[in-house]
């Protein structure tokens, strides 16, 4: 999970372009606030790439938050726009996945911060990518270098993660057509859409890049994205803007009292590639092959405040979708909605800050108070779930991030979340309750359980898994294994209201790990523990009219391949595969 963000300036005013002036007034308070508003998308490292009309460039990438970022750089970001007119710039928030962002062995330079940078002897390209795309058969390993090359192609080694992989692809692509007789806009236009197909079926990406040809000195601008990923684009001033969340540019928007309309902000069309020429102007754009948009991105990654489109083009908040997930999850558990309902002692509470959606209705509906008795510290302005890959940073994290804020001492209390991954989050302040007297506490999860990895853009391993521990316990201790948990297993029965209770009883007597356990003092039990059927889930997105999604990491099955995936030949023979691409309805491509 990452965020993007570019742009560029157009030779004349758009249609939805708010100036009939091209002058330059994208300013430093622009840039700072789309990049404030991606914050949600990553907390490890920012990058920011400038390039000016007579091409001075200005070029920052450091770790930390985007606090830091615009801390460390705010004042440069101000000064660098000042006296120029910017012709087009490309920002990136990092969650690293597939590598880490700190240093090689051999540099200071931190390699992995977005945007990349890869030369050919012909072509130098800037690249900023959201997702993750696994390396294909051609790349090879170096391990003495701790970096990647394609054999007897550009002979290069600083490809040291996926995306400067993919941006060596493509310049490879490149240099094996230059010397033909087309032009570089040609050649390019070519040479992403080869790039697109070959990346496809290796996981989900929305990217950003700049191109240029060291030769003649032409620049192009491109985004491409294949549908799993969100992307957003709007006209300011004589700007097109591209981000990851609308949420960034409709605080834009607001800041100018510009009215929030449709018009106003597209979805960059799932399997959309367009090229812009950045010294005429002219673009092009086509449409490919499309992924349905992660579901992930609904209930958890997404800022609550970003729009997305339904299958009316209407606006809807993510913000309401999620208060409809929520209020799903308490229906199709009418034991803990009774005991909500009938019990005085017993009390809800979501947990912030993104559980705060999903119980915004509770009172409407329930006539239920979500009391907030869960408490996030303000010094921590990241989520806990990618704080780090060494489980005992991550339970000290989560210990550290969140307070008990009222009195629970002979309580019974209900904790409402957005998903269930490894299940630190949840012990820990389990944990904390039972301290501080709670007489019962029960879970609810407003999301089905997470059964299967995730490597199209948030690696969860699936050893890490609180589905996986559960197993490994039930089957150490001689039990029947959990009924319909993997994904070869799944049925039709699977997706229905119900289908998770084995599941869910065997949370309610769940023992961590040794290390979680030793942290906690000792196994922490459950009262109750539900979660939001498969069927719920799609039954709230019909309700939004929103379009298919990809639900791969609760039903196993996935519109990409990677290593050790179980069933890429299933979808493949089964026709899972079309279901989850719809073909794309002939359409104009003025608006991309």
């Amino acid at each position: 999970m990452c965020g993007v963000v570019g742009g560029l300036r157009l030779v004349a005013p758009m249609e939805h372009s708010y100036s009939e002036s091209c002058e330059n007034s994208i300013t430093g308070e622009i840039i700072t606030q789309l990049l404030k508003g991606l914050s949600n998308r990553g907390h490890e490292s920012v990058g920011l790439v400038m390039k000016s009309s007579n091409d001075i460039s200005f070029i920052k990438r450091d770790t930390g938050t985007v606090s830091d970022f615009i801390n460390s750089y705010g004042a440069s970001i101000d000064s660098f726009l000042d006296p120029i007119t910017l012709k087009d710039f490309i920002g990136h928030i990092r969650y690293a996945t597939s590598s880490g962002t700190k240093v090689d062995n051999k540099s200071s330079e931190t390699n992995n911060i977005h945007p990349l940078f890869v030369d050919s002897d012909n072509y130098s390209l800037i690249l900023a990518e959201n997702g993750q795309t696994h390396f294909d058969t051609r790349c090879i390993q170096d391990e003495c270098i701790g970096g990647y090359h394609i054999p007897g192609t550009l002979n290069r080694h600083d490809a040291t993660n996926d995306t400067s992989f993919k941006g060596m692809q493509l310049l490879d692509i490149l240099e094996n057509s230059n010397g033909s007789k087309r032009s570089f806009h040609e050649i390019l236009t070519s040479g992403l859409d080869t790039l697109y197909d070959e990346t496809f079926d290796n996981g989900m990406f929305s990217t950003l890049g700049q191109i240029k040809d060291k030769m003649s000195g032409h620049s192009y601008f491109f985004v491409m994205r294949d549908g799993g990923r969100p992307l957003y684009q709007f006209d300011i001033d004589g700007f097109r803007i591209f981000c990851s969340e609308s949420s960034a540019i409709t605080d834009i928007m607001q800041n100018l009292e510009i009215n929030l309309d449709a018009k106003n902000i597209h979805q960059f069309p799932s399997g959309g590639i367009r090229v812009y020429d950045l010294d005429s102007g002219s673009s092009v754009g086509w449409i490919k092959e499309t992924k349905p948009l992660c579901f992930f991105e609904y209930a958890y990654l997404m800022n609550q405040g970003t729009y997305l489109s339904d299958n009316d083009h209407n606006l809807v908040k993510v913000d309401d979708i999620r208060a409809g997930l929520g209020a799903q999850t308490l229906i199709e558990h009418q034991d803990i909605l009774n005991l909500l309902l009938n019990d005085d002692d017993c009390i809800l509470s979501s947990v912030p800050n993104s559980g705060l959606s999903y119980t915004k209705n509770f009172k409407n509906m329930f006539g239920i108070d979500d009391t907030q008795a869960i408490t996030r510290n303000a010094n921590y302005d990241y989520r806990t779930f990618i704080a780090s890959d060494d489980p005992l940073v991550r339970f000290t994290k989560a210990n550290d991030k969140f307070n008990i804020s009222r009195d629970v001492e002979g309580k019974k209390v209900v904790i409402l979340d957005d998903s269930l991954v490894r299940y630190n989050v949840a012990a820990v302040i389990n944990s904390k309750l039972r301290k501080m007297g709670a007489e019962e506490v029960y879970y609810l999860f407003a999301t089905p359980p997470i059964i299967s990895p995730c490597y199209g853009g948030i690696n969860t391993y699936r050893k890490d898994l609180a589905v996986t521990i559960i197993e490994k316990q039930i089957l150490a201790e001689n039990k029947r294994p959990l009924k319909k948990i993997t994904a070869k297993a799944i049925g039709a029965d699977y997706y229905g209201v119900g289908a998770h209770k084995d599941f869910e009883e065997a949370l309610k007597s769940f023992e961590h790990d040794p290390i979680m356990m030793d942290y906690l003092g000792g196994p922490v039990k459950t009262d109750g523990v539900g979660f939001l059927s498969i069927a719920g889930l799609n039954y709230v997105f019909d309700a939004f009219n929103l379009p298919p999604t990809a639900q791969c990491c609760v039903t196993g099955k996935y519109p990409y391949k990677f290593d050790g995936i179980e069933d890429w030949s299933y979808i493949h023979s089964n026709g899972y595969n079309e279901s989850i691409r719809p073909k794309m309805i002939a359409q104009s491509i003025t608006n991309i």
